[in-house]
């Protein structure tokens, strides 16, 4: 979003590079979507206080015109100036930041165990790894998480890993 004056642009170039972007389109007038009173639209005053014009803009890029609600000036903001206050009001919404993090043990293809041989030569490479696990010495535990660290030994061997889409 870019706040300034067509007229008194501080910088003859930086006014140029603005006003080609709103004509490139990539750029909006926010003043120039929504209907406002005639009080809402001028943001500056003569100090005769007769003559008013709308000398101060709001751009804002194309991606973001459906988060802008409403651009008007304000008379009453005492900024010290003979320029009228201009306030934007966005609606953002925040999203979560997922990390989308891989397998860490690629998916085994399951579809291969309903054949038989395949089946049978699991069975017995997972039964002779398990006995040389070494978290079976002792007392042998019935846990999600040791199942899953012997499953590598007979399951990726034989059946493969499942291909993603």
């Amino acid at each position: 979003m870019a706040w300034f004056r067509p007229r008194n642009a501080a910088k003859l170039t930086q006014h140029h590079i603005q006003w080609t972007r709103v004509k490139e389109r990539t750029r909006i007038i926010g003043g120039s979507l929504f209907q406002h009173r005639d009080i809402h639209k001028y943001s500056w005053t003569s100090p005769d206080g007769i003559t008013r014009y709308q000398i101060d803009h709001c751009l804002v890029n194309r991606k973001w015109r459906t988060s802008l609600m409403d651009v008007c000036s304000h008379r009453g903001a005492d900024v010290g100036s003979d320029h009228n206050l201009m306030i934007a009001k966005f609606k953002v919404k925040l999203t979560k930041n997922v990390k989308h993090v891989p397998y860490s043990n690629p998916p085994f293809d399951s579809d291969k165990l309903l054949h038989s041989t395949v089946k049978r030569i699991f069975v017995i490479e997972f039964f002779t790894n398990s006995n040389h696990f070494p978290c079976q010495k002792s007392k042998p535990k019935r846990t999600v998480g040791s199942r899953k660290q012997l499953l590598p030994y007979g399951g990726d061997r034989n059946t493969g890993v499942k291909e993603t889409p």
